[in-house]
């Protein structure tokens, strides 16, 4: 009886785990598209924000930084990061790669 108990609370903790970080990616509301004009790939917040680039400078490599675009290396992907919430991807085709760097840029960027 203690080890199905022990068991089954264990479940509970996990799935109290998994809902919490479900609910953290869905925190971070955005679209990626093509970018019509730089023939890439781009990320835009839903709602207006601003990005703390240099909490993003701290946990990425930077190739450029200024006041108000940062320019990082990611997974060898090109990231142009504008402080008001775009992201721009260049020469990178993978959508789920793409979905996946910008969320957790956006949740860098954001943090409080």
């Amino acid at each position: 009886m203690k080890c199905f108990e022990y068991i089954n609370a264990s479940i509970v903790a996990e799935n109290k785990f998994i809902n919490k970080m479900d609910e953290k990616l869905k925190m971070v509301d955005f679209t990626l598209g093509k970018c019509k004009t730089r023939a890439a790939y781009s990320a835009k917040l839903r709602t207006q924000g601003v990005l703390d680039l240099k909490k993003i400078a701290k946990k990425y490599e930077v190739m450029l930084e200024t006041p108000i675009v940062l320019v990082i290396l990611v997974e060898g992907i090109e990231v142009i990061v504008h402080q008001y919430g775009e992201l721009v991807f260049k020469k990178c085709e993978d959508m789920a790669l793409m979905e996946r760097i910008a969320t957790e840029v956006y949740e860098e960027g954001l943090r409080k």
